[in-house]
């Protein structure tokens, strides 16, 4: 209950999201792993929308679903100070998915979102192009996981035109994503040619061990250039 409406009456749990919004001194709020439900996280993300000073903000490893989509537009559209989102181990599951794909592109200040194994697997070609273009039009994201979304193929070799265009990538994630050597080859591709993207992690038992190993060895080269350097 804690956060919700029904924890109001507890007079405690509801002064999460009014503390949200008075603080000026925190920086940083962690809630993973307390069992917030998606009514817990509307009036989280509500508060946020309005916050001014904190920046980074986990929510990783609650019971966070679609239910939450309404909010996040405005999150990433109207919220210009938070800078690392970590939104991982939930349920969000399309109508997230698109949200985020819909209005990430508008935002000038995350340069880490973490989204890692919830539920974006079943999102259509119109989420994916959106995502796709959400990316290649954002200028401030540096760190995106997207680990454990059951994304396919499909997505990994459309986000790998968009990775090789992308000049603010520098740490990607596509892990556990049944991903294939089509979708392994055309990110192999892009991660070569991506100047600034430093790791591009991929699972090797869905890419062959040939690509992997490829995928080490350019990550190798390239970590030691940026020593050098």
């Amino acid at each position: 209950l804690w956060c919700t409406q029904q924890d109001a009456l507890l007079r405690h749990g509801i002064a999460v999201p009014v503390a949200i919004r008075r603080n000026v001194v925190l920086r940083e709020l962690d809630l993973s792993f307390n069992s917030l439900t998606s009514e817990a996280g509307v009036q989280i993300l509500d508060a946020l929308i309005d916050s001014h000073t904190l920046k980074k903000v986990n929510l990783r490893g609650n019971l966070l679903d679609d239910e939450i989509a309404s909010m996040l537009p405005d999150l990433f559209r109207c919220n210009n100070v938070l800078e690392e989102l970590d939104l991982g181990e939930n349920r969000m599951a399309f109508a997230c998915a698109f949200a985020i794909a819909e209005s990430l592109e508008w935002n000038r200040s995350l340069r880490v979102l973490a989204l890692d194994y919830n539920r974006f697997g079943g999102a259509g070609a119109a989420t994916l192009d959106s995502f796709a273009r959400s990316i290649m039009m954002n200028f401030s994201l540096q760190v995106l996981n997207l680990d454990g979304n059951k994304l396919g193929p499909e997505w990994g070799i459309q986000l790998a035109e968009v990775f090789a265009r992308n000049n603010t990538l520098l740490q990607v994630s596509l892990r556990d994503n049944r991903l294939d050597t089509r979708a392994g080859q055309a990110l192999l591709n892009a991660y070569r040619h991506a100047k600034y993207m430093l790791e591009l992690a991929l699972t090797g038992d869905e890419i062959g061990v040939v690509l992997w190993e490829e995928f080490r060895r350019v990550f190798e080269e390239k970590r030691a250039n940026t020593d050098v350097r």
